[in-house]
């Protein structure tokens, strides 16, 4: 993987991974408690768009936010996916 963070005029995303015959994942990552806020979404949302990535929103904590867009899970749920 290389990966890299985003920053424009328009915002940052934490994470943009990319690897060659992969599609980009873009992360942003949040460690509040409570309602993500809106910030994060559009930063995920922008890291998204410019890297034509999938998004993965990673939260310390559980969190009941979802989204129809990009995946949401806690850091402990993601590491221990299987990984390709």
């Amino acid at each position: 993987y290389t990966v890299s963070y985003l920053s424009s005029h328009e915002g940052e995303c934490d994470f943009i991974a990319q690897r060659l015959g992969s599609k980009n994942l873009a992360v942003q990552e949040w460690s509040g408690e409570g309602k993500v806020p809106q910030r994060e979404w559009d930063g995920l949302e922008l890291g998204a768009k410019q890297t034509h990535a999938q998004g993965l929103l990673l939260t310390y904590k559980h969190t009941t936010e979802k989204s129809q867009k990009y995946q949401v899970k806690t850091i402990e749920e993601w590491l221990k996916e299987p990984k390709s």
